[in-house]
């Protein structure tokens, strides 16, 4: 059977008994809630224990039927990564990924829950996954081969939570609660689960492991020029003498040299050939240089001597290409197509040259950057709507300066001075941006401040009193669509409300009395503040979606990686076209520099995992994230040189 069927085969059986976990999971943790002690919720969580356990108890079904249906939607999420980043952008543009700080704090809560299931399970899961490697076809053990990650339990958790509960802080107490109950069931599943594959007969695959002889220390840890000695002493290894090794710039010319050399060079590609790292498509086009690579060591031995040589540039950066993306994605197959005619002339020269893996390497390079130009050119959109949320903030903290001046010397109530400072400013200088300064609905905002401030100081004759009753309809109008236009929070606009009906009730309690022709001051204001409040929210505008949260905080110490460390380093040293590893959207993933606004303050990240998903981000956020070290630049890979100390090893151990 292949062995993608064998991976479907074995996943579509652990899915087939996640009805009878769920049960499982939703009764301990219903078990668990009735016990406080045993639920062990924090002092700010007891208060929703009641409504935990009324919310659980009554709806059992859903929560074992979302739960279900979210875990089967994950795991094939998982298993056709090539697929999703294979597919073309719909419309010519990437998809713009917005996150705030309500998915943001989502997004860790499922990372703990994760982390609980895989601590706990740890041992189990470790041991599933080298039989899973093996249903895979892997010589060695991947996490990658076990769909059914840790993550893909908690984001299915998470979801059966929004079957039970409406109210986001209630499904976070209830997500922690469950977690822990699930990942003892899970515990035993994975057990079970490897249970079966070895009484069908699996043979687990072996865990890669280096071996070192006392005392000696990696090639890596001793920098280049170790893993260059560590190639001599290989070449050394076949018998070739250390005078035949010459300096850098001989030729060789003795057969027997030759044949050493030969020997060295189909040693090295047939250890490239079970590097599992790199993609089986790569490795063929790295097999097709096996023949031109040896030419061009025998006429320029230099290459012997430098492993930053043209010829091991080349093979490097073509498994890169296969390391860097999922097999059958888009843009490895474009790449490799590029590398499979260059590798042709490389074979059908007679003598290759470095200048002619120069130009390889070149070709190659301009195919990257023509993938970089088409990306960049499909994300303009977000990059023009980013760049407009820049100049409003520009422009707001601009007209906040000059509305503050303007009240100065002027009786204006707090909730009233704080709102024009700060909303109205924004209101007006979205307008602004959006519809020109000279724009009518612009201009209706600018006035609207006037009007407001002389509604808040009415002479007392009467004319002015019949004057404000005239302008209170219209003037309430246009704060209506002002602060509809910047989604302004109930709160906000209540506290505003407030303010304005006390202050013009006040104004208007000198009409004569018993005038019919006027209405009454509390009913006219009452009736504009219906009118106000009618009506639906608009949706959250662009500018509000962006990155820009402390939550991030509060990301588990847990999910750090070793071994890199560039928290240090400030935002600006993050350049247009580098790539990071990056904790962003609940999970660790690559990110590419599209973009950085004019002032530094927004950047646009495109994600490597999904060719149409972006990241838009505030140059605060980015420098949170690097402050609590969530912000990695990409671990060194090369196959030739981990190849050399691979072998190496091998040899010292003989």
């Amino acid at each position: 059977m292949p062995a993608a069927a064998s991976i479907q085969q074995f996943v579509d059986d652990e899915l087939r008994r996640c009805p009878e976990l769920a049960e499982r999971v939703h009764a301990g943790t219903l078990h668990a809630l009735k016990d406080p002690e045993r639920a062990a919720l924090y002092p700010s969580e007891r208060p929703h224990h009641f409504a935990l356990l009324e919310a659980l108890s009554a709806r059992a079904a859903p929560f074992r039927e979302a739960f279900c249906d979210a875990l089967r939607r994950r795991v094939a999420s998982e298993m056709r990564p090539a697929r999703d980043a294979a597919a073309p952008a719909r419309g010519g543009t990437l998809e713009l990924e917005l996150v705030d700080e309500s998915r943001v704090e989502v997004d860790i809560e499922i990372s703990r829950a994760a982390q609980v299931i895989d601590s706990t399970a740890e041992w189990e899961l470790r041991e599933l996954q080298t039989f899973t490697s093996a249903l895979a076809g892997l010589r060695h053990v991947s996490a990658h081969s076990l769909p059914l990650r840790p993550h893909a339990y908690a984001g299915a958790l998470w979801d059966a939570t929004g079957a039970v509960l409406a109210n986001q802080a209630q499904r976070i107490v209830l997500l922690r609660a469950a977690s822990a109950v699930l990942a003892d069931e899970l515990k035993r599943s994975f057990a079970q689960a490897t249970a079966r594959l070895e009484a069908q007969g699996v043979m687990p695959s072996a865990y890669r492991s280096i071996k070192l002889p006392p005392g000696s220390v990696p090639a890596a840890g001793r920098g280049a020029t170790a893993v260059t000695g560590a190639l001599q002493a290989l070449l050394g290894e076949t018998s070739l003498s250390r005078a035949a090794i010459g300096a850098p710039g001989g030729t060789v010319a003795s057969p027997v040299q030759a044949a050493q050399i030969a020997a060295l060079v189909s040693r090295l590609f047939r250890a490239f050939a079970t590097d599992d790292r790199v993609g089986a498509d790569a490795r063929d086009v790295i097999a097709a240089l096996q023949d031109p690579v040896l030419r061009l060591v025998l006429a320029d031995e230099s290459a012997l001597h430098d492993l930053d040589h043209p010829v091991w540039q080349l093979l490097d950066r073509i498994a890169r290409i296969g390391e860097d993306y999922a097999p059958g994605d888009a843009r490895q197959r474009r790449l490799l197509a590029a590398c499979t005619p260059l590798a042709a002339q490389l074979a059908a020269a007679d003598v290759p040259t470095a200048a002619m893996v120069r130009r390889a390497l070149a070709a190659i390079d301009a195919e990257t950057d023509a993938l970089w130009q088409e990306r960049l050119a499909a994300a303009q959109p977000a990059i023009a709507q980013l760049a407009r949320v820049e100049q409003r903030e520009v422009l707001q903290h601009r007209l906040a300066e000059r509305l503050t001046e303007q009240m100065a010397a002027r009786s204006v109530p707090p909730a009233v001075r704080r709102f024009l400072a700060g909303p109205w400013a924004r209101v007006i200088a979205q307008a602004m941006v959006e519809h020109g300064e000279a724009h009518a609905r612009t201009q209706a905002f600018v006035r609207a401040v006037d009007d407001l401030l002389w509604s808040l100081d009415v002479p007392p004759e009467p004319a002015s009193r019949q004057k404000l009753l005239a302008l209170l309809p219209p003037l309430l109008g246009t704060l209506r669509s002002g602060m509809a236009s910047i989604a302004l929070p109930d709160a906000e606009r209540d506290a505003v409300l407030d303010q304005l009906m006390a202050a013009h009730t006040e104004a208007l309690r000198g009409r004569a009395a018993g005038d019919a022709r006027t209405p009454g001051a509390a009913d006219v204001m009452q009736r504009l503040r219906d009118e106000l409040r009618a009506g639906e929210p608009p949706a959250r505008p662009f500018g509000d979606s962006v990155i820009d949260v402390a939550s991030m905080e509060t990301v588990p110490a847990e999910f750090l990686p070793t071994g890199v460390d560039d928290g240090g380093a400030p935002a600006d040293t993050f350049a247009v076209g580098q790539m990071r590893r990056m904790f962003v959207g609940g999970r660790w993933t690559r990110v590419q520099l599209l973009w950085r606004s004019e002032r530094g303050q927004y950047l646009l990240l495109a994600d490597d995992a999904d060719a149409r998903t972006t990241h838009s981000m505030t140059r605060r956020a980015l420098e949170r994230l690097q402050a609590a070290r969530l912000v990695q630049p990409l671990p060194p890979s090369s196959l030739v040189r981990r190849t050399i100390e691979k072998l190496t090893t091998q040899v010292s151990l003989q």
